[in-house]
């Protein structure tokens, strides 16, 4: 059967399209979509007529096609989107210094030749938050020259830190470090500044001669022997174990247990609502949130934790994993060290100096050394806390009556 194709013109506008091939046997539409591709405007735009018969999508009815005729279409284009005003930025185009503005990543410190371990514990430490309130508080801190003047200089550069985002040089307190504790000036050339040994050495059969001192610098590897390890190199080699959240319950008295029962049961109370919340949402088919998505409440309020007679204590023996200080290499007086502080929520920050650069909690677990790899060298634990929102009422009355 041969196709029953017909040769028409089109009339757009001011535009004019000749010998246009139009199948009848074919729906409207295929031949709409010729119109689409030599004018823009979409099928459902277009009004297509021929001695006032409009064309329907469905099928061809009354309208009745000849060669040469011409049809008229009315009908635009759709308006095309228009370009952003400013540029779309993608995180791939991005230097590290506008990556970590645009994240609002902490400042990291510079270098300053060897200085990695200084820099990673000042970031550690800047992650304790009554820290860093009770160096604010004490306006004692002035000293330039004693002990005193490495916490003023500490104190300082946390209010430096809080007020920048790219790397920050610490030359002040770097200088009172090394004015108070001169033998933290001296350095090794593999890249960490260098210990001593203090020997002195005394002749215990001639109590008038005046004993020889002396220091030695050392590089040491120590390793722990115990059941498991039969052979050194095996105990060098192994990892290092360590728990996101530590509970101290094990390691206090019965006294001191007794103390602990009353929070422990509200964070009892906060673990099940967060179980049943959990539940619920996967019984109504709502995608159950991991901790590193669930967006954290800057405004939430925790109980305290700490007993009211005994400021510093913690009143439920659970503690959470806040920093870590990594040595990577293979002695303690060579090599690197990095220190990595959790954000907030599952977020964790790696410092590596002055390259600030974001991880998760999985990455933490693995600072677990074994080979060339970071190993955990200062663990930094603070005290969990309890959100008044998980506790109503009813919750309150029930650790009431449980304690």
């Amino acid at each position: 059967m041969e196709r029953e194709s017909t040769k028409v013109h089109v009339k757009w506008g001011k535009e004019k399209y000749k010998d246009l091939e139009c199948n009848t046997e074919e729906p409207p539409l295929v031949f709409k979509a010729q119109l689409f591709a030599l004018t823009g405007v979409e099928p459902n735009r277009q009004k297509v007529m021929l001695k006032g018969t409009v064309l329907k999508d469905t099928d061809w009815g009354t309208f009745k096609l000849k060669d040469g005729a011409t049809l008229l279409m009315m009908g635009t284009k759709e308006a095309l989107p228009e370009a952003p005003v400013e540029k779309t930025l993608f995180i791939e185009d991005l230097t590290e210094e506008e990556l970590a503005s645009a994240l609002e990543f902490p400042a990291g410190l510079s270098n300053l030749g060897n200085t990695c371990y200084m820099n990673a514990t000042v970031q550690c430490l800047r992650s304790v938050p009554e820290l860093k309130e009770a160096l604010k508080r004490d306006p004692r801190l002035t000293a330039t020259d004693t002990a005193v003047g490495v916490v003023a200089a500490m104190r300082d550069l946390f209010v430096q830190l809080d007020q920048k985002s790219e790397g920050f040089p610490p030359f002040v307190l770097l200088q009172r470090l090394h004015a108070a504790f001169p033998h933290f000036a001296d350095r090794t050339e593999q890249g960490v500044f260098q210990q001593q040994f203090l020997f002195s050495l005394k002749c215990i059969e001639a109590e008038d001669e005046k004993p020889t001192n002396s220091k030695e610098s050392f590089f040491q590897l120590s390793c722990y022997i115990d059941h498991e390890v039969r052979y050194m190199h095996t105990g060098l080699q192994s990892d290092v174990k360590f728990p996101m959240t530590l509970d101290v319950w094990d390691l206090c008295s019965e006294t001191l247990q007794e103390k602990l029962v009353p929070m422990r049961d509200k964070f009892k109370i906060m673990e099940d609502k967060k179980t049943a919340e959990a539940q619920k949402a996967k019984q109504e088919g709502k995608k159950v949130k991991l901790q590193s998505e669930v967006a954290v409440d800057e405004d939430a309020k925790y109980l305290p934790f700490e007993f009211p007679d005994d400021k510093g204590s913690n009143n439920s023996g659970y503690y959470e994993l806040q920093a870590v200080l990594t040595h990577q290499g293979r002695s303690s007086s060579s090599g690197h060290y990095v220190g990595w502080v959790k954000r907030k929520g599952d977020e964790w920050i790696k410092f590596d100096d002055d390259d600030v650069s974001p991880v998760t909690a999985e990455d933490i677990l693995r600072l677990s050394g074994g080979g060339d790899w970071h190993c955990a060298y200062v663990l930094l634990y603070g005290p969990r806390s309890v959100e008044e929102k998980y506790l109503t009422e009813e919750g309150k009355e029930s650790a009431k009556v449980e304690s």
